[in-house]
């Protein structure tokens, strides 16, 4: 993860000086991208949730000095987060065909948890919304793969396709 970091802050602090705010939406989508990617690896690390002000702050000890203008903005962050939903499905399914039923049960209560709390935002953002609609289908598809689990058990461990929906969550 430091490494990571290091080579955003890396680019970031040659563009200290400029105007961030004009460039935002050319880089938010690969800073959304980063944020998911270390936000699951802090999840699989310690099975939480990477904050918005830890990851500001590793950001900025990443680089050993004051990024000044830069920073995470919350709509990066949620972003961000939205998007790794998708990663915490496929890491539930994944779980599913590898027999780890403990881990596939966390990571749908904590799925559950995420989207429910994305639910209490009132939001205007379209992307985001574009996002929670599909965080839904994300819960939906580990919903059934936990439940798959319960009610045909060894089944469903031997042959992962006999999960529902299976196909469906891998793309």
């Amino acid at each position: 993860q430091t490494s990571s970091i290091g080579s955003v802050c890396g680019v970031t602090a040659h563009g200290a000086e400029l105007p961030l705010h004009r460039y935002h939406r050319a880089f938010s989508p690969g800073l959304q991208e980063f944020i998911e990617a270390v936000t699951f690896l802090e999840y699989r690390k310690t099975g939480k949730l990477l904050s918005r002000e830890q990851l500001q702050s590793d950001l900025q000890r990443g680089v050993g000095k004051d990024l000044g203008k830069f920073f995470v903005s919350d709509s990066d962050y949620l972003l961000g987060v939205a998007d790794l939903t998708g990663e915490l499905m496929r890491y539930c399914v994944n779980c599913v065909a590898c027999g780890n039923r403990d881990t596939c049960h966390s990571t749908c209560e904590t799925l559950r948890h995420i989207y429910h709390e994305f639910l209490s935002l009132t939001t205007t953002n379209r992307d985001l919304d574009n996002k929670i609609q599909t965080m839904q289908a994300s819960v939906k598809k580990v919903e059934l793969a936990c439940f798959s689990v319960i009610v045909r058990g060894g089944a469903v461990l031997e042959d992962p396709s006999a999960v529902e929906g299976y196909d469906d969550a891998q793309g």
